[in-house]
């Protein structure tokens, strides 16, 4: 069989690359304000890039799938997760 390629198909394929590539950017540029020295209060190590990265990308899918009406709670929890467990704790304001 042979299979064709609609153009509707690939204007969802592009859609689909674009929002992956939106999503990437703002997981990014969180992941850049967590790892900043005055979130941090010290220069970040390999441990608090690697917690950014889970945290940021827990975030920004969380973010995505409230946009899209979708149920968010497995997201929320681990987010709550990393923030009691990992470098990224929450404090109270001074």
């Amino acid at each position: 069989m042979t299979f064709k390629t609609s153009q509707a198909g690939a204007s969802g394929a592009a859609r689909a690359k674009a929002i992956a590539a939106a999503l990437q950017t703002q997981i990014e540029h969180l992941k850049s304000e967590l790892l900043s020295s005055e979130i941090l209060g010290r220069q970040p190590t390999a441990i608090d890039a690697i917690a950014a990265e889970a945290l940021a990308t827990a975030t920004v899918r969380s973010r995505h799938l409230r946009l899209l009406g979708r149920n968010d709670h497995a997201e929320r929890q681990e987010i709550s997760a990393l923030l009691r467990d990992g470098p990224f704790r929450m404090v109270a304001a001074a």
